[in-house]
């Protein structure tokens, strides 16, 4: 797949690293263009200065001849200083043409007729000067022809020159036309070969987009197979409840057996002590007693002391633990116990060297691999001429379950006993505290409404007011563990009572952390205040999102389910309806889970501002008495870095019919009255409140005296601000009026 993706880019690189060698060879091109160019300037500024030394030199010879036929020396016009320009024209004519090897060999000749010619010019000046009025002179003559031939091969000297320079910029100007030419031909080639790449790339890039399609097509039914395989996981999940809901009922039946087995375990013990006392006659006899050993009540086996193996069982091993007969004799004793116990197993058989009898508490395996608590009574003896080993086996197992479900139940009552006695406890103060708590609500209230709406105190009062409603809410959480708090019971479903709450529950779970809800198709008809159930449920919900302080996921479903309440024995587990809470967090140790509904028990550091349950050890305290009170228990599962799930168990209502909710126009027209407050200090504060600035309402009292003390009423009387009820309990009479 890589390779058939690269194929597309390696055909559209391919013309683009064609394109960057046009560019290059152009590149070079033009270089050698403007190379030439600079040559052509250079040749044909020597060729100037050449003319311009053939001029010079010209004049100075027609002087000097005109000078030696007239002796006239107003005839030399050019020959003062003309030799030093000629000399230095001709040394740039060589510095010009220096780099034309071509050129250069011309201009060296040119320059050595020029200094030949000046050098008879100047002899010819000369020869004039000194003649004295002699004239001709033949040997003047003679110098005058010598300076004729050296012009005409100066002049020769440079038409070859003009002819070899005139040459060399017509082959120069062909270069530069085959430059020219050789560059169109690269633009040109470029142009086309760049609209062959972007041709190239447009398929390429085609052949990529239909590859990444291809590929988000097989993503997308990756993706469906997936989701098949969660439905097929959640299925095995169902399936794996339902296993443990059988296993629960299995377990239950196996604490109802406890007693018989205790009663059983006493005579087996007899019979151990009679099996011992039969293998020490065999130890000293060398024999064994055929039938006893194979009507044993005990499992009993022999075995070789050397290499372990069985040589003979009786019926009661073979049907405790699971083997045939002609099995156990193929078998040795590490078979039949666990894996991490075979060494134990050899260390055993070298501490019976000594030939004493052992009795040991140790595990063993049966063929369905069940595990089971036995202990062992052996000792030595010799049968055949070898050293064999007596082994009687009494099964403990049931025993062991029950001593555990026996400390399950004492746990439990510990627990309910500690509850009890810290609701009473907190009951009562809470009581007291709820009175005073009234007081300095009301007295706030009442300083609001008087104070102007900017007054500063406003903000004083108005933070006072909402400590005031924390501390009740802690209150009334002290309450409902005490069992103290009014409730108001009917038959609900608890799936609308989770859909009611599901928008508060999100707010409470933050941004951080994802509400997932998963309700049951039918109606879950429960008796409970609707009230305490969403406290339950927001008691829960805190917690788990404090579980989570980076985000995670929480939760919540309801379910119908048959199980047995914990330390009930029952006949038949009964049909609950279960609230699962489950969180991704941080998970509990096995020490934290046992604590957790502790009343002020917390992990957690109390946050200013804060819900009241929020770091105060009330909320699963609070939630646990709501739930044992109205018959239920909760189940809970965690461990550190898993996660935890409550699971909260209420009782079903047999008919299953929500009854319509009361509103406040089903209540009839009640005149108030002051009912019967616990603390006298708070009447009051409340009367006038209660009355509303009427005519102020009689205080009733204490509970005993309120039926005296109250006014008669011939129509319904609604008490105002009745506080929770406070151990001893309002008497029959009283409620009744």
């Amino acid at each position: 797949m890589p390779t058939t993706r690269l194929r597309p880019l390696l055909v559209a690189a391919a013309p683009a690293l064609l394109i960057l060698a046009i560019g290059g060879a152009s590149g070079l091109a033009l270089r050698r263009a403007a190379r030439t160019a600079g040559e052509v300037r250079h040749t044909e500024q020597a060729l100037r200065v050449v003319e311009r030394v053939h001029a010079r030199v010209a004049d100075a010879v027609i002087d000097a001849r005109g000078f030696a036929l007239t002796g006239d020396s107003s005839l030399l016009v050019t020959t003062t200083g003309w030799q030093a320009d000629v000399i230095r024209d001709v040394d740039a004519i060589d510095t010009l043409v220096r780099a034309e090897p071509g050129i250069a060999p011309r201009v060296r000749a040119f320059r050595a007729a020029t200094l030949q010619r000046i050098a008879l010019t100047d002899s010819l000046l000369e020869a004039v000067r000194t003649r004295r009025g002699r004239f001709p002179n033949a040997a003047l003559t003679a110098q005058v022809r010598r300076g004729s031939l050296a012009m005409d091969s100066l002049r020769a000297e440079l038409e070859a020159l003009e002819a070899h320079v005139e040459r060399t910029l017509a082959e120069r100007e062909r270069d530069d036309a085959s430059v020219r030419d050789l560059t169109l031909m690269l633009l040109v080639g470029g142009v086309l070969l760049a609209a062959v790449v972007a041709v190239a790339v447009h398929f390429a890039l085609t052949r990529l987009l239909a590859s990444a399609r291809t590929q988000a097509e097989d993503l997308a039914r990756t993706n469906a197979r997936l989701r098949e395989q969660a439905g097929e996981l959640a299925s095995r999940r169902e399936r794996l409840e339902d296993q443990a809901l059988a296993l629960e009922l299995a377990n239950e039946q196996l604490r109802e057996q406890a007693t018989e087995l205790e009663l059983q375990t006493a005579q087996l013990q007899d019979q151990t002590v009679e099996l011992e006392a039969a293998n020490d006659a065999l130890r000293e006899s060398g024999l064994r007693d055929q039938l006893l050993f194979e009507r044993a009540p005990l499992p009993m086996w022999m075995f070789d002391a050397e290499t372990l193996a069985f040589l003979a069982v009786n019926d009661a091993a073979v049907e405790r633990y699971g083997w045939s007969r002609e099995e156990f004799l193929r078998m040795t004793i590490r078979d039949i116990r666990p894996q991490h116990d075979v060494l134990q197993v050899e260390r055993l058989a070298a501490d019976h060297a000594d030939g004493t009898t052992t009795r040991r508490a140790v595990r063993h395996m049966t063929k369905d691999g069940r595990q089971l608590d036995v202990v062992v009574v052996s000792h030595d003896a010799i049968l055949g001429g070898r050293q064999v080993r007596i082994v009687t086996a009494e099964d403990e197992t049931a025993r062991t379950e029950a001593e555990r479900a026996r400390a399950a139940l004492e746990r439990q009552l510990h627990q309910a006993q500690k509850m009890e006695a810290i609701g009473r406890v907190a009951s009562g103060v809470a009581h007291d505290f709820n009175n005073l708590l009234t007081i300095v609500r009301v007295n706030l209230d009442a300083t609001l409404e008087e104070l102007p709406a900017d007054h500063p105190l406003r903000v004083e009062l108005t933070e006072a007011g909402d400590a005031v409603t924390r501390a009740t809410s802690l209150t009334r959480q002290l309450l409902t563990i005490g069992r103290q708090q009014r409730v108001d019971r009917r038959a609900v479903d608890l799936n609308q009572v989770v859909r009611d709450a599901e928008r508060l529950l999100r707010r409470l779970a933050g941004d951080r952390v994802r509400l997932e809800t998963r309700l049951s198709e039918t109606p879950l008809v429960v008796d409970a205040d609707v009230g305490q159930l969403e406290q339950v449920m927001m008691n829960l919900a805190v917690n788990a999102r404090d579980a989570m302080p980076t985000g995670g996921t929480l939760s919540i479903a309801t379910e119908r389910r048959r199980a047995s309440a914990p330390g009930v024995e029952e006949a038949e587990p009964r049909s609950w309806a279960v609230l699962t809470v489950r969180d991704t967090g941080v998970g509990m140790d096995t020490a934290t889970r046992e604590r957790i509904f502790e009343p002020f028990f917390t992990t957690k550091t109390p946050v200013h501002g804060a819900s009241a349950a929020s770091g105060t050890g009330l909320g699963l305290a609070t939630a646990f008495s709501i739930v044992d009170e109205g018959g239920g228990f909760i189940a809970v599962d965690s461990a550190p870095g898993a996660g935890a799930r409550f699971e909260v168990h209420l009782r079903l209502v047999e008919d299953e019919v929500a009854p319509s909710p009361v509103t406040r126009a089903d209540l009839p027209d009640v005149e108030p009255v002051v009912a019967p407050v616990v603390a006298p200090v708070v009447a009051p504060v409340v009367a006038p409140v209660a009355t509303n600035g009427g005519p102020p309402a009689p205080y009733a009292g204490p509970r005993a005296d309120a039926p005296r003390r109250a006014p008669a009423r011939t129509g319904p009387v609604a008490p105002v601000a009745p506080p929770a009820p406070r151990p001893p309990a309002v008497s029959g009479d009283l409620a009744a009026q």
